[in-house]
């Protein structure tokens, strides 16, 4: 039987974490010298406002993640949410069951080891929980893998430029791919990282890591592809913060 997923609604606590990550940082100074009892004093400011994800990495086509300079990264896992469907005639109706298939993931940053994300099924996904912490260099490359554990499950790839991930951004909006069953789509899945008009609202320090895991996607789609498998989100900084 083809493994399927039911949609599971995502903790919110993430949303949080990502929106600190707008707030402006800097810092303040004045010279102690100048200032006396009754005097305002002269105050320098040197406050970064959030960039665009962009002016902290690129991200090639095929999915690979490379920092412009040195960062550190952290990564938290949204879902892993893979389930089968099983259908039973008891004599006088069909009823119908699922049941939560593992997920296994992992990121690399070049040709290190794998580090292993997650390998559990959707109950125990907590999306405030940092499962990942790594430091980056300029110029390095970070890519992650997945797969659902069944009989047949493939590995899918960020770097390979498979169909069956996808990175995105704020402001970019999610493929709206046909689902199966009572599934909603990639959008809905996220809905808690969507703004009013259904574009990605994370912070700019902050990439989603998307992938479909037992449909193999086509440019034309796929009917049962919802690219809801497995999500992860990626948030980079600076050593100011």
């Amino acid at each position: 039987m083809t493994p399927k997923r039911l949609f599971a609604p995502l903790f919110c606590a993430l949303g949080l974490i990502a929106q600190a990550a707008e707030n402006p940082v800097g810092e303040i100074s004045a010279d102690a010298a100048l200032v006396r009892a009754g005097a305002y004093p002269k105050l320098d400011w040197n406050i970064v406002y959030p960039t665009s994800v962009l002016e902290w990495i690129s991200i090639t086509p095929g999915g690979v993640i490379v920092p412009k300079s040195d960062l550190t990264m952290q990564v938290r896992v949204l879902a892993a949410d893979v389930q089968s469907r099983k259908e039973r005639w008891n004599g006088w109706r069909w009823t119908v069951t699922y049941t939560y298939i593992s997920v296994t993931g992992y990121g690399r940053i070049n040709n290190k080891s794998w580090r292993q994300l997650f390998n559990n099924t959707q109950p125990y996904v907590n999306p405030s929980a940092i499962v990942w912490q790594d430091e980056l260099e300029e110029g390095d490359e970070v890519i992650f893998a997945a797969k659902a554990n069944y009989d047949g499950g493939s590995w899918y790839y960020s770097g390979e430029g498979s169909e069956n991930v996808i990175v995105l951004k704020k402001g970019d909006y999610p493929p709206s791919y046909a689902t199966w069953d009572t599934q909603s789509t990639l959008g809905t899945h996220i809905a808690p990282y969507l703004d009013e008009g259904g574009a990605v609202d994370i912070g700019p320090r902050d990439v989603i890591v998307a992938f479909e895991l037992t449909h193999r996607m086509r440019a034309s789609g796929n009917s049962e592809g919802d690219m809801q498998d497995m999500i992860v989100l990626l948030t980079f900084q600076t050593e100011e913060g």
